[in-house]
């Protein structure tokens, strides 16, 4: 029997938790939410690169992340690349709302902003990476980069 594509993100996430806390309906005391941020974030960041990102919402799914904005900024780009780029817009806005000199998930509105056509809007994002601090970051650049190509990435 072929193991799920996700079962590896189970495993890593899952490595220091009991199997009872991954049982539907568990009374353990130990849950998802007691895994780091960090280790959610390295497991992220694999299926990123193998372009798994139905992977990665699952797994953004069972970790309750609204309240960091690293996993808001991820769970946005995962939605853009899925081709739901107005949902993607308002994980990035609350990634933002949390932190707004997160240049990163600013320049990742701007390129969700590209795709729905709204250059302006997304020109405004790369003048804010600007204002907080950001000029010459790789997210100024590569917005930068997409405007003049007038595509995102």
């Amino acid at each position: 029997m072929a193991l799920p594509k996700l079962f590896p993100v189970v495993i890593a996430v899952g490595i220091s938790l009991p199997l009872s806390a991954w049982a539907v309906g568990s009374e353990s005391s130990t849950s998802v939410a007691d895994v780091p941020v960090a280790s959610v974030v390295d497991q992220l960041n694999i299926l990123s690169a193998e372009g798994d990102y139905s992977a990665m919402l699952a797994l953004l799914d069972a970790y309750p992340g609204d309240h960091d904005a690293a996993l808001l900024n991820y769970r946005g780009y995962a939605l853009r690349k899925t081709g739901k780029p107005e949902e993607a817009i308002h994980a990035y806005r609350r990634a933002l709302a949390l932190d707004p000199d997160y240049h990163e998930a600013r320049a990742y509105l701007g390129q969700g902003l590209l795709d729905l056509g709204d250059v302006e809007a997304a020109r405004a994002e790369l003048l804010e990476i600007r204002a907080r601090g950001g000029r010459g970051s790789l997210a100024y650049v590569t917005l930068k980069n997409a405007l003049l190509d007038k595509t995102g990435y």
